[in-house]
């Protein structure tokens, strides 16, 4: 019996070990967001509050990563 649960274990710890390379994750469609024109008010309407909008922010300049560079949530290769 005790040899069974030794094997078992082992075998589970085996397989699960061989997870293999985590795909990365595709972006989030906030992560896709863009700024687009203001909106156009009718002049029967009410202006909009310029204070109140959300403005999304450019993006702070990298050089574009390489394919094989991996993913940003799995740690770097010690060598």
């Amino acid at each position: 019996m005790k040899g069974r649960l030794i094997l078992i274990l082992a075998s589970t710890a085996v397989f699960a070990s061989c997870g293999g390379t985590v795909p990365c994750a595709e972006p989030g469609f906030y992560q896709l967001a863009q700024g687009a024109d203001p909106l156009l008010v009718p002049d029967d309407l009410d202006n909009l509050q310029a204070h109140k909008e959300l403005k999304i922010p450019e993006p702070s300049p990298r050089p574009p990563r390489s394919e094989d560079a991996g993913c940003l949530e799995s740690p770097p290769a010690f060598q």
